[in-house]
């Protein structure tokens, strides 16, 4: 029993030594992006507690709110959802975005009614179905699933023994600022997974357009008394692109649409 646990600790270095390797050598060019702080963001949470960072794909630097909250880990919740879609595709779990993998029992109360149906993968990250992707975490399991991370350098990519709750309960947690990074690289098709599958990935994100630019992302909530939610994503300008994440202390109080209203809003006082 001891020297499994010691060969799957060891493994799993080995996984993260190649995981920054790959990073390293894929940014060989120049080092990390300077993270400088944004007076004009900073004003979005005059009446909220929350952090906004955003970055032109491929710039040296990321503007932030607070460059403390920036870099603090939270976990991603319903965020997750673009790296989890990403490993099912990768994996094979499901051929396309529209192949039905989640069946409804036809009795059970989920949170949401528009849970309760058949659904493949798009529908799935549309809805936010958390029931559809646990059947996904199931399918794909804790080895892959802990490969996977380990690889995409995904915040503290730790999955746990529950591969069914592991980044809702606080086991995963991610900064803005890597979730910053983890968008750019999939923006960039330079994730260790194919580059078809980051592409209908990006594709099942976006939101709207409007005469200014096309909004993609995903939004997440945490669970617990002490709720965090998110906003992560890019918006397309013309031949320019944008990454954002967002995340803002939350209650019962708080309205869901407030998370994308304050990115919108930090948008506009960046005038991009």
């Amino acid at each position: 029993m001891f020297k499994r646990f010691l060969f799957l600790v060891i493994k799993m270095r080995l996984l993260r030594f190649v995981a920054v390797l790959a990073t390293m050598l894929i940014c060989f060019h120049g080092n990390a992006a300077e993270v400088k702080y944004s007076k004009n963001l900073a004003g979005v949470f005059d009446d909220y507690s929350g952090v906004m960072a955003i970055k032109e794909l491929n710039a040296d630097s990321i503007l932030v709110s607070d460059k403390i909250r920036a870099a603090k880990r939270f976990p991603p919740a319903s965020t997750f959802k673009i790296a989890h879609s990403l490993i099912a595709l990768d994996q094979g779990i499901v051929k396309n975005i529209d192949e039905i993998f989640f069946r409804y029992d036809g009795h059970s109360q989920y949170f949401l009614k528009s849970w309760q149906k058949d659904m493949g993968l798009k529908e799935a990250v549309q809805t936010s179905n958390v029931e559809a992707f646990k059947v996904m975490a199931v399918k794909i399991g804790n080895e892959r699933m802990q490969r996977s991370l380990t690889l995409f350098d995904y915040g503290n990519y730790r999955i746990g023994s529950d591969v069914t709750s592991f980044w809702l309960d606080g086991t995963l947690q991610i900064s803005a600022l890597e979730q910053i990074n983890f968008l750019e690289k999939l923006l960039n098709g330079q994730l260790p997974c194919s580059k078809a599958a980051q592409k209908e990935v990006e594709n099942i994100l976006k939101l709207e357009a409007n005469d200014k630019y096309v909004l993609y992302g995903k939004t997440g909530l945490s669970s617990g008394p002490n709720q965090i939610g998110w906003f992560v994503g890019f918006i397309r300008k013309e031949s320019q692109t944008y990454i954002f994440a967002l995340n803002i202390d939350m209650n019962e109080n708080t309205p869901y649409a407030l998370r994308i209203d304050l990115v919108k809003k930090g948008i506009d006082k960046l005038d991009l």
